[in-house]
């Protein structure tokens, strides 16, 4: 079966899952081909604090590919419910008041590395509003790529493909559980080299990130005042297996620089099992687990590619 696993992404694991249906399709064709994608995935993870957020997304994607070149274009609508916000989820900070300026106050007496200083003197401490639960529902960051295929395994012996993502904001900053509200640019190059039914890859990447505005725990901006996000490098390490003509299955581990001086790197690793139907449909099933407080405790999800 020939492959073309698309590159782990350079956010925090949010390039839409419904690509993940599309590895069966080959770039390198003779004429333009396009796929349709879709999908649903759950992910949850606490990132540092003391309750879980969780995320219900419907991923939606079109891969256009014509010639050695491969244009993605997709997006998500989600339902964000819990206490960490997009910035939080990405760069969790103990005890950061920056991040969460309702926490301010005796900042300093403070043990709690969730940062949940609501409670003033003696007795059982309030809830913090940073700590309180919350939900947004709309459109999540769109996602788009451009990948040349540079070097052909069938010709070189060994795959190399090249290209640029860039993440854009869909929904207003104000929805601060949706989007940090800015444009990521990222480069990136991927090299595979098959052996037999197997193909193991190496991925590594670059993110110019924006500084998003600081918001408070209930997205209101703190004046002019941004975080000041790293440039992070990435790297993806992955091996993909035909296990018959009609299967595959695909593990890959990720990991991405810390944001902030002081918070967590993304590390996760991803495993893809994906069934191909018919000569134009593929579908997906995927789970993946994390190992930071940047990273979600865990995803589950599934998608359906359909090809044109």
């Amino acid at each position: 079966m020939t492959r073309s696993r698309p590159g782990i992404p350079p956010s925090s694991a949010g390039w839409p899952a419904a690509l993940l249906a599309l590895a069966t399709f080959s770039p390198l064709q003779a004429h333009a081909q396009t796929t349709f994608s879709g999908g649903l995935e759950m992910r949850r993870g606490d990132y540092g604090r003391s309750s879980s957020t969780e995320e219900l997304r419907l991923p939606f994607a079109i891969r256009h590919a014509t010639g050695s070149w491969v244009l993605r274009a997709g997006a998500d609508f989600s339902r964000v419910q819990g206490v960490a916000n997009a910035i939080e989820r990405e760069a969790r900070r103990t005890a950061d008041p920056t991040l969460d300026p309702d926490d301010d106050d005796d900042d300093d007496d403070d043990d709690d590395d969730d940062g949940g200083g609501g409670g003033g003197g003696g007795g059982s401490p309030a809830v913090s509003a940073a700590e309180a639960a919350r939900s947004a529902t709309g459109l999540g960051d769109g996602q788009f790529s451009a990948f040349y295929k540079a070097l052909s395994p069938a010709e070189a012996g060994i795959g190399l493909e090249v290209g640029t993502r860039v993440k854009v904001p869909l929904s207003s900053a104000d929805e601060c559980f949706i989007t940090n509200g800015e444009v990521d640019y990222s480069v990136e190059a991927r090299v595979s080299r098959p052996v037999g039914r197997i193909e193991p890859s190496f991925t590594l990447g670059w993110t110019k990130r924006g500084d998003p505005v600081r918001r408070d725990s209930r997205c209101q901006p703190i004046g002019n005042r941004r975080v000041d996000f790293r440039d992070p490098f990435y790297f993806g390490i992955g091996v993909g297996a035909d296990l018959s003509a009609m299967t595959t299955l695909d593990i890959d581990y990720f990991y991405r620089e810390k944001l902030l001086p002081q918070s967590a790197p993304l590390s996760l690793l991803r495993a893809t099992l994906q069934f191909r139907l018919s000569d134009v449909m593929r579908v997906g099933v995927y789970g993946a687990t994390g190992f930071t407080d940047a990273s979600p405790d865990w995803i589950l999800g599934t998608s359906v590619g359909v090809r044109f």
